[in-house]
């Protein structure tokens, strides 16, 4: 299921609409189907590569957990050493970390990637092209994002809070890091939609490869599904739906 909602609607999260009292939670939507959402309706006239084609083979996993003048985020590290486990048998895996994730050096690495994992500080402004992922040597703004195209991107995973976040003001200005990533050529972005906690990260974003290669490959058609069911396996774990319901598949 696809969500293309306008307006007010935009700022709720859809896919966890269900009955939740006294801390405990009933049906959701969750439970019935896959969800996933679109800035645009054109957005879902991207298409994925044929079964035919070659699988994506290289990942970039960019992590800041001590970012100047920023709260430290220790569990960055334990992410990328999760996320690389799982995928470096199938991929050819390159990690930017702390000092070396500066904005060129990961502009630079994205270029090449057909997956890019970004752990780090997300920021939302009340201008959405001032939005922007916080690393090494300063902000990567989305305004820089839409001048850089990214011909091998498909999938971005933005374990960073607020990435895929709307203007309280201005719903319908649908222009946020998640829709800025489409707009350069990813074909879909996990995001949040509000700020997640360091301890969360790396358990949803492990959980999320791990379905992604079920079955042994990488399909990025499954990304949603994959999505699902990452967040299945936490909610039975028992996390919270203030914790699983930020993170959301946007794109195709």
């Amino acid at each position: 299921m696809t969500w293309c909602p306008a307006g007010a609607l935009a700022l709720l999260p859809i896919h966890a609409a269900g009955q939740y009292q006294n801390g405990k939670r009933g049906p959701c939507a969750a439970d019935y189907i896959v969800s996933s959402y679109t800035p645009t309706l054109s957005n879902l006239l991207t298409e994925w590569a044929s079964p035919g084609e070659e699988s994506p083979t290289n990942i970039l996993l960019v992590g800041q957990p001590d970012a100047p003048v920023y709260p430290s985020i220790p569990n960055v590290t334990l992410e990328l050493e999760r996320v690389s486990a799982v995928v470096q048998s199938v991929a050819k895996t390159s990690v930017l970390r702390s000092s070396d994730a500066t904005r060129i050096a990961v502009l630079s690495g994205m270029a090449n990637a057909h997956i890019t994992h970004l752990a780090c500080h997300g920021l939302a402004s009340t201008d959405p092209l001032n939005s922007a992922i916080v690393l090494h040597d300063g902000h990567l703004e989305v305004s820089k994002l839409m001048r850089t195209p990214l011909p091998s991107a498909r999938l971005v995973f933005l374990s960073a809070c607020q990435t895929a976040r709307l203007s309280p003001t201005e719903p319908d200005e649908s222009i946020n890091i998640a829709s800025a990533m489409l707009s350069v050529g990813f074909q879909a972005a996990i995001a949040t939609m509000w700020s997640i906690s360091d301890r969360d990260a790396p358990t949803i974003s492990e959980a999320f490869y791990k379905a992604l290669l079920s079955d042994g490959e990488i399909k990025l058609e499954n990304a949603a599904r994959a999505l699902h069911e990452a967040i299945r396996q936490c909610q039975e774990a028992g996390m919270s739906p203030l914790q699983w319901a930020a993170f959301i598949h946007v794109g195709v």
